[in-house]
């Protein structure tokens, strides 16, 4: 195989590692924000440049292709492939609420889960300033006044993925 494209399906292939590289460092960090998966599928692709140029340099007509050759290749496989794990690996949030009775309404978020581990957190924001973390996925909440509230839930899963979901629950004053 000529060198320019075996440097081009490697980077192919570099790509899903640098994914996979950027997944297990989300795990391990408890999360990483986009700029730092960029910066490490950055230095991947930079340290993998080197040992290219290092190998092939002497053996390509022109030395600057090892540098661009295979990049679109590298990071749309990297793109692609990272997002495809973070879509596994995202936990479902799922609630639903008792009718309300006296300003006090129950939470069950039991119908979260996670296709790949288990749900650790739930976060509860009730919209009236009160925000709550427990392990269980059941809470009951009393609301001061009548209003509409948004009532906003976020379930982190064993691997510190986190999904998010909102609904507006309704108090309306005892008649």
């Amino acid at each position: 195989m000529e060198p320019l494209s075996l440097i081009y399906w490697s980077r192919a292939g570099l790509g899903i590692g640098a994914a996979l590289l950027c997944t297990m460092l989300n795990i391990l960090l408890n999360g990483l924000n986009l700029f730092s998966k960029i910066s490490v599928a950055l230095i991947v692709y930079i340290v993998v440049y080197y040992i290219y140029k290092w190998r092939f340099f002497a053996q390509v007509e022109k030395p600057s292709k090892i540098a661009t050759h295979g990049i679109g290749a590298y990071f749309m496989t990297w793109i692609l492939v990272l997002g495809l794990f973070f879509t596994i690996l995202q936990p479902i949030a799922v609630f639903t609420h008792s009718p309300v009775t006296d300003n006090t309404v129950t939470f069950n978020a039991s119908n979260s889960y996670s296709s790949t581990g288990y749900i650790i957190s739930y976060k509860w924001d009730f919209g009236d300033e009160t925000i709550t973390t427990l392990a269980s996925s059941v809470i009951t909440h009393v609301y001061a006044t009548p209003e509409n509230y948004t009532v906003n839930l976020i379930v982190t899963n064993n691997y510190g993925f986190s999904t998010a979901i909102s609904e507006i629950v309704v108090v309306r004053a005892p008649e």
